[in-house]
């Protein structure tokens, strides 16, 4: 990932590369009906990563397939185009306002763990 700024826009990555096909469709074969998408969203922030993510599948209208591409010429390109035209636009920036609200929170926190300290104990004596 490129050096950032605190300011830095998230650069966000889509994996939509693992898949779902029916064998055989309309005479095509290996036609993707569903694309598991992972998406992962990151910033350097004062020199350490911070990273949200976010996952799902997305299925594809395979009513009346056009221009068919075969399934060893795919390429990620094309499957995360499919993924995010099926989901629609409000969809996409959803997944990515989730992602950069996951990371906003883990610059800013409005809650951390912490774990109260025992006092030290002292061994007890033992007389023979």
């Amino acid at each position: 990932m490129p050096t950032e700024n605190e300011n830095s826009e998230i650069i966000y990555t889509w994996n939509c590369n693992t898949v779902d096909v029916y064998p055989t469709h309309e005479g095509l074969q290996n036609v993707i009906h569903n694309v598991h998408y992972n998406v992962i969203g990151g910033i350097n922030y004062s020199t350490q990563p911070i990273i949200g993510s976010s996952g799902g599948t997305q299925l594809l209208n395979t009513d009346s397939v056009q221009n068919f591409i075969p399934f060893d010429q795919l390429t990620s390109e094309q499957t995360i185009a499919w993924t995010k035209a099926a989901m629609g636009e409000e969809m996409v920036l959803a997944i990515e306002t989730n992602i950069a609200n996951q990371i906003e929170s883990l610059k800013n926190p409005i809650s951390i763990t912490k774990v109260v300290p025992d006092p030290p104990h002292e061994a007890p004596i033992m007389n023979l």
